[in-house]
C-alpha cells in the first residue's frame, strides 16, 4: 500500500486539507483528516452553518456528511484491499509548529503516528470513543491544549447516528464497509 496516492485522493476534495492514512502492518486501512478551514467556512456560511472555532467546525454532522462524500468517492476508486474502513476528521490542522508536517506541508508520518497513537488505536480496536488531548503552538508561541472525544459517528447508532440509518446503510452498500468514522467532538480549553 502506498499512504501518499490515497492521501493525496482524499485532498482532492476541497474540504480536505490533509489526511494520513494509516494500514502499515494492519490488515486494513484507515485514515484521520484534517478539514480545510477556509473552503468548509466558506462553505459553512453559505449554508447558514454555525461554528465558533476549527475544531468546532470539523465536528459538525453538516460537515462529517461532506467528509463521507469524499471518503466515498476515494473508495470507489480503490481496489477493495486499498479502501478505508474507518476515518476520523481530527480536532486541529496538522501544523509545522507542532512538527506533524513540514513547512511546504509533507506529512511527518512518525510523529503523527507517535502523537495520535490514541486516535489510531481507537481506529482499529473498534473503540466507539477515544480521550483526546493535543498541545497547540499558537502563531504568537503561546501553546494552548485541545481536549474531547473522537466518536465514531457512523456505527454508533445509539441513540442516534448523525446523518441517519438510511445515510449509513447507503454508506454500507456503496463500499461494503462497516461505516466510516467521521468525528471527534472536541472543545479547546485556553491556555
Amino acid at each position: 500500500y502506498v499512504p501518499n496516492y490515497i492521501e493525496n485522493r482524499l485532498k482532492f476534495s476541497p474540504y480536505i486539507k490533509d489526511a494520513a492514512v494509516i494500514g502499515q502492518n494492519k490488515d486494513t486501512l484507515t485514515a484521520m483528516v484534517c478539514i480545510d478551514f477556509e473552503s468548509v467556512g466558506h462553505w459553512a456560511e453559505v449554508n447558514g452553518v454555525p461554528y465558533v472555532s476549527y475544531a468546532d467546525l470539523s465536528q459538525r454532522d453538516e460537515v462529517a456528511k461532506l467528509l463521507r462524500e469524499a471518503f466515498l468517492r476515494v473508495n470507489k476508486a480503490l481496489t477493495p484491499g486499498l479502501q478505508l474502513k474507518r476515518v476520523v476528521s481530527l480536532h486541529k490542522e496538522f501544523d509545522p509548529d507542532d512538527g506533524e508536517i513540514t513547512r511546504t506541508r509533507k506529512l511527518r508520518r512518525q510523529v503523527v503516528q507517535e502523537r495520535y497513537s490514541d486516535v489510531i488505536r481507537a481506529l482499529y480496536d473498534g473503540s466507539r470513543e477515544v480521550h483526546v488531548s493535543a498541545v497547540v503552538t499558537y502563531e504568537t508561541g503561546e501553546t494552548g491544549r485541545v481536549v474531547g472525544t473522537a466518536v465514531d459517528a457512523v456505527t454508533r447508532r445509539e441513540p442516534f447516528d448523525r446523518l441517519g440509518e438510511a445515510h449509513v446503510g447507503a454508506v454500507e452498500d456503496a463500499v461494503g464497509v462497516q461505516g466510516l468514522d467521521v468525528g471527534v467532538d472536541a472543545h479547546v480549553i485556553p491556555p
